[in-house]
């Protein structure tokens, strides 16, 4: 597979003719470990996101980029030109409130048992959108470009673990708990 920065190499080594600016965007996968869920389980509530973002800005003029913003859900992150540097490394929150629940269909669930999967995979669970901005005034130009991002959820095995060993009073919190939700 192909990643967003070699696509964009690719594109700019075909057409080396166009002068145009330029903005790649390589975002690491972001892992999550959950609890384990006692009763049946269809969504998952996630917490804030830190996205470890590689970004690679370059104005056709040679000159630095006017900005770089970085957007996704209702989080915005904007660097000014001189703060970006050849692939620099940047770390992209997104809050928990902003994000959709993860369709879990029983994922790490203590009655599925020891053997299920405790890793779950999500690709493309977000969209990370880039715009370069080059030049000033009416020279002004924006380039953009979305990158998606993997996300990689693991079952916590300690918890998980713990949970399936049976005890009086988890039993009987279990059995209270459904009987309160009939």
């Amino acid at each position: 597979m192909i990643s967003t920065r070699s696509f964009l190499c690719l594109v700019l080594l075909i057409a080396p003719s166009v002068h145009a600016d330029s903005i790649a965007i390589d975002a690491t996968a972001v892992a999550i470990t959950i609890a384990p869920g006692v009763g049946e389980r269809r969504y998952v509530k996630l917490p804030g996101l830190d996205i470890d973002v590689s970004v690679d800005a370059v104005c056709h003029d040679g000159s630095a980029p006017s900005a770089v913003t970085l957007s996704s859900a209702d989080t915005r992150q904007r660097y000014s030109g001189e703060s970006l540097s050849s692939a620099t490394p940047v770390r992209f929150s997104i809050p928990g409130d902003q994000l959709p629940p993860l369709w879990a269909r029983d994922f790490c669930v203590v009655a599925n048992g020891p053997d299920q999967a405790r890793t779950l995979t999500k690709r493309a669970f977000l969209s990370l959108h880039g715009t370069l901005s080059c030049g000033s005034g009416e020279s002004r130009m924006l380039t953009s470009l979305t990158a998606a991002v993997d996300l990689d959820v693991a079952c916590d095995t300690e918890l998980f673990d713990e949970a399936q060993e049976p005890s009086e009073d988890s039993d009987s919190a279990r059995n209270s708990s459904v009987r309160s939700q009939d």
